[in-house]
């Protein structure tokens, strides 16, 4: 269940990213409500699907989704995250691609 939250939490700030085209605001998370509604299988693709519900100066909030290849849901949440620099999340933390 741990890697699946983990999962919903990244799909959250990635969909902010792929909204604004940078990945130029970084987040903490401030809280995340998670509901599994089927098992997830172990080494299978998945489609992870984040929709923004609100995006403020300092606060967003993300509906995000993991289904299997068939749009089956499998996972989603509710997270909210406070913007904050990389910076001040992290000593040393920098914006990077991967």
């Amino acid at each position: 269940m741990h890697k699946i939250t983990a999962m919903l939490d990244e799909v959250g700030l990635r969909a902010l990213w792929a909204a604004h085209g940078v990945e130029d605001d970084f987040g903490v998370t401030m809280s995340l409500e998670s509901k599994f509604r089927q098992p997830v299988p172990y080494e299978t693709k998945l489609i992870a699907q984040g929709t923004i519900l609100t995006d403020s100066r300092k606060f967003f909030t993300i509906d995000t989704k993991l289904m299997d290849l068939r749009g089956n849901l499998l996972a989603n949440g509710i997270v909210k995250y406070i913007k904050l620099p990389a910076n001040l999340i992290a000593e040393g933390a920098t914006i990077h691609e991967e």
